[in-house]
């Protein structure tokens, strides 16, 4: 028979254990939450939220121009909404704050008294906006451009004051990109207006330079006389046809009347076919007649040239006059959705739960270094 275990008895090893416990764990944790309630500063929490909305340009989009502004990006809310965001974020936000309501003061000023959640006095500028990114908090949803903003401070009313001067600069900041755009918008306006102008004046000085070494004022006039011409002629010729055969049936074949009336019509047909080969060929009968092919596809390419030029011109004065209509109008704004309340008790910081992740997190420790010592004490 196997002898009886002994009772169990407090060994050394126990005491140390007990006494590595007191000073490890529950002195460390009652110095915390000494520090917690009795030397931490309340923080006082508010939320806002807003996003950036644009007005609708459905005049810009009847009238064709809808490309015109997305070049002059009045469209991009999606992207406004993402500078907004990392405006927030930014020491240049950090920097109005303190100018305006002594950002770094406020957060500075319980430093002695608690130095773990307070702001160093003469932290730098990478501290300083280090520090504003862990008493805020965004939240973005890229999807519908929302963005929900907390902050806190050690004071409701600091707190209340600090985001509704966000609020006021990120409007501020929503009215120079506004006003930017709409500039830009503008001068795209005026220097798409001064090369349509451009381009319908060289397209009318083409049209004179060919009037002028054409002589003709209208191509398509003169070659209507022509054809009136060539009518005329066939008219003339129906006549004389007819006036021969009735000659001949009256008369005998020595009849001079008769071979004058024969060459009336040799001269007409010639004189037709001439016309004819001049309206057809693209070199001329004669020296002093015109190229007719040659001079009306000339005509009509730079007839096309003036009229897509005065297209030009005629939208480019109306985007112009839309850009001069938009620099007055606030075409994007900043929606706020959650206004900013003044808080009536602090939440923050979270005593409990930093509390009691700490005594967690120590305590584990405690024991990983306990039972890692006396597996090493028992293998020697």
């Amino acid at each position: 028979m196997r002898p009886t275990a002994r009772p169990a008895r407090l060994k050394r090893r126990h005491m140390l254990a007990l006494v590595g416990a007191v000073l490890w764990v529950i002195v460390p944790m009652a110095l915390l939450a000494g520090y917690l309630w009795v030397l931490a500063t309340p923080q006082y929490q508010i939320v806002a939220g807003f996003t950036v909305r644009q007005e609708e340009s459905g005049s810009l989009q009847s009238t064709g121009l809808g490309g015109l502004v997305q070049l002059g990006g009045l469209t991009a809310q999606r992207g406004d909404a993402d500078i907004l965001y990392e405006f927030i974020r930014s020491g240049d936000l950090v920097r109005t704050l303190d100018q305006n309501l002594g950002l770094v003061a406020h957060y500075s000023a319980p430093h002695a008294r608690d130095p773990l959640f307070a702001l160093h006095p003469m932290a730098g500028s990478t501290d300083v906006q280090r520090y504003w990114r862990r008493m805020t908090g965004l939240s973005y949803d890229r999807a519908s451009g929302l963005i929900e903003f907390r902050l806190r401070a050690f004071s409701p009313d600091m707190a209340l004051a600090l985001a509704n001067e966000v609020i006021s600069q990120s409007e501020r900041l929503m009215n120079d990109l506004n006003l930017a755009a709409r500039e830009n918008l503008l001068e795209f306006a005026r220097h798409d207006l001064a090369r349509a102008e451009t381009d319908l004046t060289a397209a009318r000085g083409a049209i004179t330079d060919f009037r002028i070494r054409s002589q003709m004022l209208d191509v398509s006039s003169d070659l209507q006389g022509r054809m009136g011409v060539l009518n005329t002629l066939q008219q003339q010729l129906a006549e004389a046809l007819i006036a021969t055969d009735i000659l001949a049936t009256t008369s005998g074949e020595n009849d001079p009347r008769l071979a004058q009336s024969r060459a009336r019509i040799d001269v007409i047909e010639e004189r037709i076919r001439q016309e004819r080969a001049s309206f057809a060929n693209a070199a001329p009968m004669q020296a002093n007649q015109p190229d007719y092919p040659n001079l009306l596809a000339q005509f009509e390419a730079l007839a096309t040239e003036q009229e897509l030029a005065e297209t030009r011109y005629a939208t480019a004065v109306a985007a112009l006059e839309l850009a001069q209509d938009n620099l007055a109008r606030q075409t994007r704004y900043l929606a706020v959705f959650i206004r900013p309340a003044l808080p009536d008790h602090a939440d923050h910081p979270k005593r409990g739960l930093i509390l009691g992740l700490s005594a967690l997190f120590v305590s584990l420790i405690y024991i990983i270094l306990t039972l890692a010592v006396y597996a090493l004490r028992d293998r020697r």
